[in-house]
Parts: C-alpha cells; sequence; structure tokens
C-alpha cells in the first residue's frame, strides 16, 4: 500500500534577530511560573508571520517557493519593537501574543505583496486585517490558564 506523505503545515515568516528571541525568553522566563501549563515556542523558532498558508502537500512547496521569488522584491531592513501582550480567544483563549510597534507601515508593506503572491496561486490566506504579533506561548490545558493570564 502506498499512502501519501502527510502535508506540510506552511506559512510565510520573517526569523527573529537574535537579540528579539533573547528578549522573549527573558519574558518566557518572568512568565513561566505563572503560565505553567503552556507550552512555549522554542526563543529560536520565533519567527513573525506573513501569511498563513495551511496544509498543503510536499509536491506544492516549488510553486509557492516560485510564486513568492517572483512576487517579492529585495526589501530594505525595517526596525520593529515588541508592545503590549494579550491573548487571542477571549475566555477560551489559546494563544499569547506580543505586539508590535515600530515602523508597522514598511511591515504591511512587506506582508501585502506576499499575500498577493499567492492569491494567483489559490492560496487566499487568512484574509481580514493583518495583525503583526509573535506568539510565544500557545495551547493552554487548563482552567489555569485563563486565571493567570487574566492577571497579565
Amino acid at each position: 500500500m502506498n499512502s501519501a506523505p502527510p502535508p506540510l503545515r506552511l506559512f510565510v515568516a520573517i526569523p527573529l534577530p537574535p537579540p528579539l528571541a533573547q528578549h522573549i525568553a527573558e519574558i518566557e522566563e518572568c512568565l513561566c511560573p505563572r503560565l505553567a501549563t503552556l507550552r512555549w515556542v522554542r526563543p529560536e523558532d520565533a519567527h513573525l508571520t506573513l501569511a498563513f498558508i495551511g496544509a498543503a502537500p510536499a509536491s506544492q512547496l516549488p510553486t509557492i517557493e516560485d510564486a513568492l521569488m517572483r512576487g517579492i522584491a529585495p526589501f530594505p531592513p525595517f526596525q520593529l519593537r515588541t508592545e503590549g501582550l494579550g491573548t487571542f480567544g477571549g475566555a477560551r483563549a489559546r494563544v499569547l501574543w506580543l505586539g508590535l510597534g515600530g515602523e508597522l507601515e514598511r511591515l504591511a508593506a512587506l506582508q501585502r505583496p506576499v499575500a498577493g503572491a499567492l492569491a494567483p496561486i489559490g492560496i487566499a490566506g487568512e484574509g481580514g486585517r493583518f495583525s503583526p504579533h509573535l506568539t510565544p506561548k500557545m495551547r493552554p490545558t487548563s482552567v489555569y490558564w485563563r486565571e493567570s493570564t487574566a492577571e497579565l
């Protein structure tokens, strides 16, 4: 029996520079006792998502890469900073996020062509307004999450 490989979970993202990854690790260290039931994203895996693609077969990866390479010109550096802390999902929050400030208009100017490059190959993205953020902590496993994040 020949089964197809499982689909890949794909997204387009900017890796974080080491100083920012270290900053996230420091935040984790400070919050860890209060949010012990959550899974932290390893600082070296932290990233800023520009577009979430979702599940796709590995065979589609070259098409996606080609579309992105054609649709995105080299982009000059810009400055961002962490700004704010919150959760997604209301009372049933599943994600702790760090907000971003700084040159957000330049970040949006990078994100728009990413989404535009994916649309012609049938990848519509998540829709809605781009909300730049970092997600250092995910998937709570108990009610302790709601109580802990309410205090933050």
